[in-house]
């Protein structure tokens, strides 16, 4: 048997992702001199999740 491709599905198999976005949260906020707090966490995690999937389901594109 021929092996043509290997996929990995990274978000939360490979990585953890909320951990990963929580780290760079906190170095983005901390750039602009405020402290990441656990609602500012969650707040963003959340636009993220909206907005990845307006991404997915093509109403933004990349770009926006």
């Amino acid at each position: 048997m021929e092996i043509r491709a290997v996929l990995f599905d990274l978000d939360n198999t490979l990585f953890d992702h909320q951990t990963s976005a929580r780290s760079g949260l906190k170095t983005f906020v901390r750039s602009f001199g405020v402290e990441l707090t656990p609602e500012l966490s969650r707040l963003w995690l959340e636009i993220e999740h909206a907005t990845y999937d307006r991404y997915l389901s093509k109403e933004l594109n990349f770009q926006e």
